[in-house]
């Protein structure tokens, strides 16, 4: 067996992923090793490595979860201007940029305080930004309710290994096998 030192940190995200699905599956769990016939389990890797893989499989499901609602919202988005035969940038400027206003100089007064140094237009800049941005949660959070939207990424399992001794954790809705919104 050949261990490649310095092997991207993506790479072993994306084997905790794969083999996080294949466990989810309910698949007879294969051994990762065998010596002269004696198998080596998941099971025993986790009890070796499992509290140092938390956290990286903690990272990985966050950085899943970001992605799946940033794949949420795009395709929300590109079905309404689907629906309404409008390309998806007309859409954005209808509902989004044109809802979100303009900055004031009240405004831009009020954020100086807590903005330090920066000039009037880094700070109308960051506030109009601020302003689309939750002009598009509202927009994105109203073609949701109209819609139904399922997600299916599972957190991470805790190893039986770091559950020895302790009640299971609960899981609410957004820790199920899947959840409507």
């Amino acid at each position: 067996m050949q261990i490649v030192a310095g092997a991207p940190l993506v790479g072993l995200l994306a084997g905790l992923a794969l083999q996080a699905t294949l466990a989810g599956q309910g698949t007879v769990a294969q051994p990762f090793a065998t010596v002269d016939g004696v198998a080596i389990s998941r099971e025993d890797v986790d009890k070796l490595v499992g509290s140092t893989l938390r956290p990286l499989e903690d990272r990985l499901y966050r950085i899943q979860e970001q992605a799946v609602e940033a794949l949420i919202k795009q395709k929300l988005l590109e079905t309404e201007a689907t629906r309404r035969k409008i390309s998806l940038q007309a859409l954005i400027d209808t509902e989004v940029t044109a809802r979100a206003g303009s900055v004031t100089d009240e405004e831009i007064e009020r954020a100086k305080a807590s903005m330090g140094q920066a000039s009037r237009e880094d700070i109308r800049k960051a506030l109009l930004k601020e302003k689309v941005g939750a002009a598009l949660t509202r927009f994105v959070n109203t073609l949701e309710r109209k819609s139904r939207v399922r997600v299916f990424l599972e957190p991470p399992r805790v190893p039986k290994s770091l559950l020895e001794g302790k009640q299971p954790p609960a899981r609410g809705p957004r820790g199920c096998a899947s959840h409507d919104r």
